[in-house]
């Protein structure tokens, strides 16, 4: 099986996202921002979609991702 890159993320009421539609690059993506804007939740999603059954973060509702339109 070959990875894909992640290119669009679409996340709806989850922790400080109420709404958000994200492009991201295929090569490197940088995510900045002051405390708690969701920087870390950001990441913590993006695990989840690549490995859904792993980790400490395998807890995290997938009926707050949409699929990209």
């Amino acid at each position: 099986m070959v990875d894909q890159p992640i290119t669009r993320l679409g996340v709806t009421n989850f922790g400080p996202f109420a709404s958000a539609d994200l492009t991201f690059s295929p090569q490197i993506n940088v995510f900045v921002g002051t405390n708690n804007t969701g920087k870390s939740m950001l990441l913590k999603l993006l695990s989840r979609t690549r490995d859904p059954l792993s980790g400490a973060w395998s807890a995290l509702p997938l009926r707050h991702l949409r699929a990209p339109l």
